[in-house]
């Protein structure tokens, strides 16, 4: 239909409360991977309400921003 460019996400599982409560459960004491899938799903939350292209970068500590 003439896009030039379709975004695509990739997550690690769905990302709803309920997902991110049992995954958080499964994974406790892997701090740094909680902290990052806490840091996704911020971006999945965003894209799920807005239905629109995630504008994407990182900040100094490697984190992603929304």
């Amino acid at each position: 239909n003439g896009q030039l460019k379709i975004p695509v996400y990739i997550f690690p599982f769905k990302m709803t409360t309920q997902n991110c409560k049992n995954y958080k459960e499964k994974y406790k004491g892997k701090e740094d991977l909680l902290k990052f899938w806490d840091n996704l799903k911020a971006g999945f939350d965003k894209f799920e309400k807005e239905k629109k292209e995630l504008k994407v970068s990182i900040d100094n500590k490697g984190d992603y921003l929304f």
